[in-house]
This record gives structure tokens, C-alpha cells and sequence, in this order.
């Protein structure tokens, strides 16, 4: 009878066991930090050992609680633009090296190993400030036919490059963009800006023409395998004065007139994306938004270089809560306004933490789908530009000499490893969770599962003092996957942020942020 009893209860704990080990699961982490006095990266995405479920933080900071069944936005990707002058600097990589350059596209673009599985590709229709000489894709005069339309040699490097990242990531999303009509499409027959006055003739026959040649661009792409998902109408259309590079002023009324005749001739194949241009003007828009039919855009593309980017986002939102966002443009530049491509990481903490607060994920806390820097490739000249373009310390993604010939010699910046923080963990197709905060021990905390009641990043005041204003925190979730994700910055340089996760009564744990920092996590849904 007693060797029963022992068997009953030892049977009786192996099963408890199990079924507790059946009911524990593991969160995966990735850190980076950064030196408070020098911004200089300490750990890179490095990662840490495994969270267990139902682990404890210090007593206090903060509580997470994720709703997956909230959505907010849908995640459309993460990615750079590639102008001529970063295709040439691929192109020629490839000719010295074909092992180098598939390496180098590895890293950029695939989801295996240390790839950043980068998936957007911005790039221009015709030379940009990037570009190695003036054209557009028909620069014969009055051809108002477009029978002389044709991507130019150095767009074609744009296209062999596109072709052999396709292979890298067949997901890849293209959004295309003119820095200019053609020349003989414009006042004054010239493609560089020079005035607000060198706009779009006004005749209707050049608007079908340029509706056309946006047509036209889409099928030429196809045929080289390549499927274009988004057109923006116009680089900044609100930068008509410059006298260094193509432009063209575009205003609202202009984009309104020209929408709907590109949306028609695109045939849904492809979307547009309204205004790309900065967050100083969201009048723009709006106005083409509300004075073009339902269906013409599909978004609001903006930049980083002006405005602040959680006032526009938030009106734009509150307008047009149905139509998405992205941010398509953002550079930097190396230090003290000399190309040095040895200080693409210099002062990291402060660009990553700027970056990650404006255009990454703080604009995803502000309804941002995307997000897109916009060099992806440069020599060790920061180049090659036109002639008289005087930004020549434009800090890449990646630099890569002319004398390239190993790993080392490649340069991977600071933007690379912001971007990655989101390209490498958020699958195209991810939902925003929903976020709720609520300051531990607080009293009269909020609990409501609405994420735009109190999001991360509001200050909060809990009973020991911790101020949640240094932390942005968003979660994701991937319906396919089941994959949960938690990306969160301490943007404290001194102290340390407790905080307390828990998505339903499925997954609870706390976990400690280190000052000056920034932590992924990962774990499936069960």
C-alpha cells in the first residue's frame, strides 16, 4: 500500500511538472546600448539570455499590457532609397567582387543570419541630387507621345541592382519617385528647379502626357521583373527654389489635378501616395486628400526635415483615419559637415535615439506604416553626386569604398543598425498591437485597452517617482506567426526602467532597461 501511495504521488508530481513546463515558455531579447558621454554603441542588437515567463522586475517602473486583439496600423516594412550614385557604388562593388556584394546584400536586405531583412526600396524616376548626370526617362522635345521613352543608362543600374536584391528578398516593396517632369514638361524647359515658376505646364495635354509617363513607368519596370507598389507625384513639391539638382514646385491644387488622372491610367496595379515632403505642412495633404475622389491616394508620404512629426501624424490621423502613413525620407550626415566614412557610427546613441524617436518607432506610435532612410549607398567620397550639389557629407546606410575588397573595408552607419531594429523583427503584414501603460502603484492608473487613452512616452507619475516620459514602447503582433514583438527605448543616459509586460493572462514578465538603450523581444502567441 505505501510503495502505491509513493508511486501515486510521484506520478502525481511528474505530471504537475509537466503540465508546468508545458505552460512556461521563454522570451527572447536583443539589447543596444550606448555610452551616455560619447553616444559611442557598447552592445549592438546582442543577444540576451532568454526571459522566463512570470519573471520579476524591481518593484516599481512600469506595466505594459498588450491587447493583440487591438489593432492600430498595419506595418508595410522598413528600408532606404536607392538613387543612381548608391546603384553605381553597388554596381561597381559587384564587378570587383561578386562574394563582397552578395555579402553586402545580405545584410541589408535578407531575414537570415545577421541580414537585416530590409523590405522598402524608395528610388527616383530620372536623376535626383544622387545621380551622376541630368536626364528623365524622355528628354526628347514635345514628344508628347512618349514614343522616345526609355529608363536612361543610369536609372538601369537602378534596375540591375533591384534585380539581383529581388533575389535576396522577393518581397521587396518599390516606391518610385520623380524629382522632375521632363524638361520640356516644365515653364521653363529645365529640369533643375531654379523657381517656383518652373512647375508643370498647365495645359491639359501636359498633364495626360505626364499621367503617362508615370503609366509608362510602371510597365517598363514590369517588364524588367519588377513590380512597382507606390508612386509618390512629386520629391518634395514644396522645394522649388533650388539651383543644385532637379525639382520641380508641385502645389496642392497641381497634385489634385494630376492624382486622379494617375490613379486611372495605373489601373490599381499600383497606389499613390500623397505630398512627400516634410511635416511642416500637412495642410498639403489634406487638401489634395479632400479635394480629389475617395480612392486616388492611398496614403500620406512624409519627411523628416522640418515640422514635428506627432503633431502632423496626429491630424492627418484624426482627418483620414482610414488611409495609412509613411515616412519615405531621412538622412544625416557625418560629423562636422566632412565626409569621413570612419564616423558613420560616431555619436551613434544620439542619432539612433532621434532616429528611433522621429521616424522609426515613435512615428510607428503616431500611425507611421513605414519607415525609410534615404541613402542606402555611398563612396568614400559621399558620393558620387551632379556637379554642383554642395551635401557632400551624406551619411549612407552603408559606405563602401572604391578599394573595397574584404568585410572590413565595408562601413555598416549608424542607419543601418536603426533601421534594423525594426526591419529585423517586424514581418511585412504585422499589426500594431495596442498598448496600454499604466504607472505601478499608481493610483487611479488607467486600464482601458485603447492605446490613444495613454500611450507610451506620456508622463506618468507613479508612486515611487519613476517618469515613464523617457520611455517609447510599441508591440506588434503577426496573425500568421503568432509572433509578438516588443520594441522599447530608455531614453533616460543614467537610470535604469523597470517594466511589467503582460498580453492577457497568457504572458507576464519584467525585465530591467538598461540607461541609454534599446530592447527587442519576441515571443509566440499561445
Amino acid at each position: 500500500l505505501l510503495r502505491l501511495l509513493l508511486m501515486f504521488v510521484l506520478t502525481f508530481l511528474l505530471a504537475l511538472a509537466y503540465l508546468s513546463a508545458g505552460s512556461a515558455f521563454e522570451v527572447k531579447s536583443w539589447l543596444t546600448t550606448a555610452d551616455p558621454n560619447t553616444g559611442a554603441a557598447i552592445l549592438l542588437l546582442a543577444e540576451q539570455a532568454p526571459i522566463s515567463s512570470n519573471s520579476k522586475s524591481d518593484s516599481g517602473g512600469v506595466n505594459v499590457n498588450i491587447n493583440i486583439n487591438d489593432i492600430k496600423q498595419t506595418i508595410l516594412g522598413y528600408g532606404a532609397g536607392l538613387p543612381q550614385s548608391s546603384a553605381k557604388v553597388l554596381s561597381d562593388l559587384k564587378n570587383q567582387s561578386l562574394e563582397l556584394y552578395n555579402s553586402v546584400l545580405h545584410k541589408l536586405f535578407s531575414s537570415d543570419g545577421d541580414g537585416a531583412g530590409m523590405n522598402i526600396l524608395r528610388f527616383p524616376m530620372g536623376s535626383c541630387d544622387f545621380s551622376m548626370t541630368i536626364t528623365s526617362y524622355d528628354e526628347v522635345k514635345n514628344d508628347y507621345n512618349l514614343d522616345s521613352f526609355s529608363i536612361d543608362e543610369d536609372s538601369l543600374l537602378i534596375v540591375n541592382v533591384l534585380q539581383d536584391i529581388m533575389q535576396v528578398n522577393p518581397k521587396l516593396i518599390l516606391i518610385a519617385t520623380p524629382w522632375s517632369a521632363p524638361s520640356w514638361l516644365k515653364e521653363w524647359n529645365e529640369m533643375i528647379a531654379y523657381s517656383e515658376n518652373n512647375t508643370l505646364l498647365s495645359t491639359d495635354q501636359a498633364y495626360q502626357t505626364y499621367a503617362q509617363y508615370f503609366a509608362k513607368t510602371l510597365r517598363a519596370y514590369k517588364e524588367q521583373g519588377l513590380n512597382i507598389q507606390y508612386f509618390t507625384l512629386q520629391n518634395e513639391p514644396l522645394f522649388g527654389n533650388g539651383d543644385q539638382y532637379p525639382g520641380m514646385y508641385f502645389d496642392s491644387a497641381q497634385a489634385a489635378k494630376l492624382g486622379p488622372l494617375v490613379h486611372h491610367l495605373l489601373g490599381g496595379e499600383a497606389k499613390l501616395l500623397a505630398y512627400d515632403h516634410n511635416w511642416d505642412a500637412p495642410s498639403y495633404p489634406m487638401d489634395v486628400l479632400s479635394t480629389t475622389p475617395s480612392g486616388t491616394f492611398a496614403g500620406t508620404a512624409w519627411h523628416c526635415y522640418g515640422g514635428d512629426m506627432a503633431t502632423a501624424m496626429e491630424e492627418m490621423h484624426s482627418q483620414h483615419p482610414d488611409l495609412p502613413q509613411h515616412v519615405t525620407e531621412c538622412t544625416g550626415g557625418y560629423p562636422d559637415g566632412v565626409c569621413d566614412i570612419t564616423k558613420g557610427m560616431e555619436g551613434f546613441g544620439w542619432n539612433h535615439e532621434w532616429d528611433m524617436s522621429n521616424i522609426l518607432l515613435g512615428a510607428a506610435a503616431h500611425w507611421s506604416s513605414s519607415g525609410v532612410k534615404w541613402i542606402l549607398a555611398l563612396d568614400e567620397h559621399c558620393g558620387p553626386t551632379l556637379p554642383k550639389v554642395t551635401f557632400t557629407n551624406g551619411r549612407p546606410l552603408v559606405a563602401i569604398p572604391s578599394w573595397a575588397s574584404t568585410e572590413k573595408d565595408i562601413q555598416y552607419n549608424q542607419d543601418y543598425y536603426s533601421i534594423k531594429h525594426m526591419s529585423k523583427f517586424l514581418v511585412s503584414g504585422a499589426s500594431q498591437a495596442g498598448n496600454t501603460t499604466t504607472a505601478a502603484g499608481a493610483v487611479g492608473g488607467t486600464s482601458s485597452s485603447d492605446s490613444s487613452t495613454v500611450r507610451v512616452g506620456t508622463a506618468i507619475k507613479p508612486s515611487d517617482g519613476t517618469d515613464t516620459s523617457n520611455l517609447i514602447l510599441e508591440s506588434f503582433h503577426n496573425e500568421k506567426t503568432h509572433l509578438v514583438t516588443v520594441i522599447a527605448m530608455n531614453t533616460d543616459h543614467s537610470n535604469a526602467l523597470s517594466i511589467h509586460v503582460n498580453q492577457g493572462q497568457e504572458v507576464s514578465f519584467g525585465d530591467s532597461l538598461p540607461p541609454f538603450s534599446t530592447k527587442v523581444y519576441q515571443w509566440i502567441k499561445k
